[in-house]
């Protein structure tokens, strides 16, 4: 660019000329677009097409700029090349529900959590139960018990306390005789005085779930386990009283 100057007199003079480069803004983008994540978590976002980012909210500075938010949050990246042209771009990081807290409740050696309709992971003295992830666990030893739980989007809250058993042992308890103990496929189950009619005997697994029930409707019943895999197993009662057997 030059400029011309025409006086009074009609004689013209000409500047120096000079020279504009434009430069094209930086393409700033923001990786992801959208996020949400679970209440306490932290989410990390990334800026590409510049070569110094300034974040908001908190002016930090990087490539890089993880949050912990509590409620929903628009980022706010702006982007610097070489030539201090400057560019920005937005996204928006959502909070899930909190998850609700669960409680456990226990019913003799059943121990059940709630709330229902989430996936469960059981643990003894911090440690980790495997194969624990029924709604319910049947304990079997004393100890403290903490249950997790995880929502259908990731989220995940617990609750442990300490809780008391009578220990089960293989064997008899009162007058009721479960044998042979172990078993390799067939059990007698005698009731002896503690019989009525149309008793129930649950057989449950480690977790609490009922392989099956019967109605015992004398004091004497053969029971086949057919079909049952090898392992530890408990028959429970009429809720009450229960038997701790192993299936060869």
């Amino acid at each position: 660019y030059y400029v011309n100057i025409v006086d009074t007199s009609g004689c013209t003079a000409s500047s120096a000329p000079i020279t504009v480069t434009v430069h094209p803004l930086p393409v700033v983008v923001i990786d992801p677009r959208t996020a949400s994540v679970c209440k306490d978590s932290s989410f990390t976002f990334s800026a590409i097409g510049a070569d110094t980012f300034l974040w908001q909210p908190g002016s930090v500075s990087g490539s890089s700029f993880s949050i912990s938010p509590v409620s929903a949050t628009q980022i706010i990246v702006t982007g610097s090349d070489t030539n201090s042209c400057q560019a920005s771009d937005t996204v928006m990081v959502y909070v899930y529900p909190p998850t609700v807290t669960p409680v456990i409740s226990q019913t003799g050696n059943l121990l059940t959590a709630n709330p229902a309709n989430v996936s469960y992971q059981w643990f003894l003295n911090g440690n980790s139960i495997p194969g624990a992830n029924s709604q319910s666990y049947l304990a079997s030893v004393q100890g403290t018990y903490t249950v997790v739980v995880t929502d259908s989007n990731g989220c995940t809250s617990s609750a442990s306390a300490a809780f008391l058993f009578t220990e089960i042992q293989p064997g008899e308890t009162g007058n009721m005789r479960i044998y042979p103990n172990p078993s390799t496929g067939i059990i007698y189950v005698d009731m002896g005085i503690l019989f009525k009619p149309e008793t129930l005997l649950e057989f449950m697994d480690m977790h609490g779930k009922i392989c099956f029930s019967k109605n015992m409707n004398e004091p004497k019943m053969q029971i086949l386990l057919q079909g049952i895999p090898a392992g530890i197993y408990f028959i429970r009662v009429d809720g009450k009283v229960t038997e701790k057997i192993s299936v060869r």
